[in-house]
């Protein structure tokens, strides 16, 4: 199975175990709850090299935004106000850059929303493991 599929798979998996928690929460008893919560867990560790790769991507995006600003900056140094006849500011030479820069701008946003997009979805998750286990403490007990 390639990563893709088994990414596609643990995504899947991670949501229909959130959606059965969602749907049948007040009505599961520790089993079932047990049951969810080791779901939505091996979903996550699954996806792990997913989130990894994305966080890296993300990480190697932001560097290269930061490097190419920096060279359309430099590139623009020199130029002079058309006003004053002076040679432009530092905040000139970043608004010009970031106008310069505005169309690969898009593609580098889009892998900070994926990113951002399965960090969030591992808070969540995380976020609602601890919400089982704090139901399955509560009542230790009903294991029907």
């Amino acid at each position: 199975m390639s990563k893709e599929n088994k990414n596609t798979k643990y995504l899947k998996d991670l949501y229909s175990a959130i959606e059965e928690y969602d749907t049948k929460r007040l009505s599961l008893n520790i089993d079932s709850l047990m049951d969810i919560r080791d779901r939505i867990s091996l979903s996550l560790f699954g996806l792990i090299d997913f989130y990894t790769a994305a966080s890296m991507e993300n990480d190697a995006v932001v560097f290269q935004r930061k490097v190419r600003m920096a060279e359309i900056e430099e590139s623009l140094r020199g130029e002079k106000n058309t006003v004053t006849g002076k040679p432009k500011t530092r905040e000139e030479l970043s608004n010009l850059a970031i106008i310069q820069f505005k169309e690969e701008e898009s593609t580098l946003a889009e892998t900070a929303r994926v990113y951002k997009k399965i960090k969030l979805l591992f808070e969540q998750a995380d976020k609602i493991t601890n919400s089982i286990a704090s139901r399955i403490n509560k009542n230790p007990t009903r294991h029907e």
